[in-house]
């Protein structure tokens, strides 16, 4: 008796049904999908899912209508266990679709796979171009703030030529920095150097661009108030009359030419500098307008990701749902159905 109502139950699973139910569901949702391409829009401005919501909304709706179609025609087919046979025709839809998916590349073949689990393929392939898009952020901030950086530049090319020899190799003699020939023309090349460095740094750690260049200016200002103190002209003459055979006048004359030179090219390089520390600040400012409305973006799609997933889920349960109800429907259909007793 037991063995009997065994094999009754096995016959009752019609995986013939369910087949033909799969490729009706199958046939149905493509056909339905290549109308909605060509009445309604995939794409829209907004650049973090790229679906809209009319197609979204179309493909939910084809998704059900496809699933209840081959539901009905498993269970009429079946004629017993309309329930089973249209849950079984999602459930075998699914995995169909999560197969493909996974394995087949290829636009047109994937939209096959998707089948039953469109809702599913269309939230998996939003999710994973917000996650791109979000990771592409990151990375465009990144290349952004490289960019914004790295245009910045210094002129380092000064003439100090035109210092008197003699006062050039006295001056050169003494261990005073401020007093060397030199002095301005290294306190570019410095100003260079921490550019670049700061540069570099930023490339390694984008995120902390605001910060190294607050610290350059900071350099900056201090280099320029370094740059801008007098020069002692006493202690000039007093190096070159005491290192040199000129004469009171000729010293006097000497100390003259040099600090004229000296203030000139002093102004030259403060200009530079400043004008190098008002670029950071605009760039600076521009980095973090720009990192701001990167995260805006990024918090956008990361809701749209979490969105268009929960009404994945939905939509595959009430799938299973409405496939459950017309496969019961279709089984009811027939006049000859199979007692379920």
């Amino acid at each position: 008796m037991n063995d009997h109502n065994i094999t009754t139950l096995q016959k009752r699973i019609s995986w013939g049904s369910i087949i033909a139910g799969v490729f009706a569901v199958i046939a149905v949702y493509l056909a339905l999908m290549m109308l909605g391409a060509a009445v309604i829009s995939p794409r829209t401005s907004d650049t973090a899912s790229h679906i809209g919501t009319s197609f979204l909304v179309w493909t939910i709706i084809i998704t059900l209508v496809s699933l209840g179609l081959g539901a009905f025609i498993a269970g009429r087919l079946a004629g017993s266990d309309g329930v089973i046979h249209g849950f079984l025709v999602w459930a075998t839809s699914f995995v169909i679709s999560a197969i493909l998916s996974s394995v087949i590349i290829g636009g047109v073949i994937q939209t096959v796979g998707s089948v039953v689990g469109s809702t599913v393929s269309t939230t998996g392939n939003v999710i994973g171009g917000l996650a791109s898009a979000t990771g592409g952020g990151i990375d465009k901030t990144a290349d952004i703030g490289k960019k914004i950086f790295g245009e910045m530049n210094i002129n380092t090319n000064i003439n100090t030529n035109n210092v008197d020899q003699n006062v050039r190799d006295v001056l050169e003699k003494t261990n005073i920095p401020t007093l060397q020939p030199n002095y301005l023309k290294k306190q570019l090349n410095d100003t260079k150097n921490d550019l670049t460095q700061t540069i570099k740094d930023i490339g390694m750690n984008p995120n902390q661009a605001d910060t190294l260049i607050s610290q350059l200016v900071e350099k900056l200002k201090k280099r320029g108030q370094a740059i801008a103190q007098p020069i002692n002209r006493e202690q000039i003459e007093q190096t070159i009359a005491s290192n040199s055979e000129l004469n009171n006048k000729e010293v006097h004359k000497a100390v003259d030419n040099y600090i004229n030179l000296y203030n000139n090219t002093m102004d030259e390089v403060q200009q530079r500098i400043n004008s190098l520390e008002d670029n950071l600040q605009h760039a600076k400012q521009s980095y973090i307008t720009f990192k701001k409305e990167a995260k805006e973006k990024a918090d956008q799609a990361a809701k749209v990701m979490s969105s268009m997933a929960l009404w994945g889920f939905i939509n595959l349960v009430i799938g299973a749902i409405v496939s459950a109800l017309f496969g019961l429907w279709g089984t009811r259909t027939r006049r000859d159905t199979i007692s379920q007793s």
